[in-house]
């Protein structure tokens, strides 16, 4: 027996992985060559002022990094959509027919 897919399941699954392998790693970067970003790109008031007199934006950049990981893999395990719908679902209630 054969089965078909869809156009459409093959690009979600490829969108998917391109998340997977491009999160994950760019996550991880950030968190990493935190004092590289810091050196090239400098201070960031905001993060200084709130998150910190002296290392606000190392935190900044961190914490960053960390959502991005925590977003890829809720994007992976297709659980980011549901979350996103149950925020933001009450706005588009109309757009969808029989909703």
């Amino acid at each position: 027996m054969r089965v078909r897919v869809s156009l459409a399941a093959s690009i979600k699954q490829f969108f998917m992985r391109f998340i997977w392998i491009f999160g994950i790693p760019l996550g991880t970067l950030l968190i990493i060559y935190t004092e590289w970003l810091v050196d090239n790109f400098g201070r960031i008031d905001w993060a200084e002022e709130k998150l910190g007199s002296e290392g606000g934006t190392r935190l900044f950049w961190k914490l960053f990094g960390l959502l991005i990981i925590i977003l890829s893999l809720l994007g992976v395990s297709g659980a980011l959509g549901g979350i996103v719908l149950s925020i933001f679902g009450g706005m588009f209630r109309g757009a969808v027919p029989g909703a």
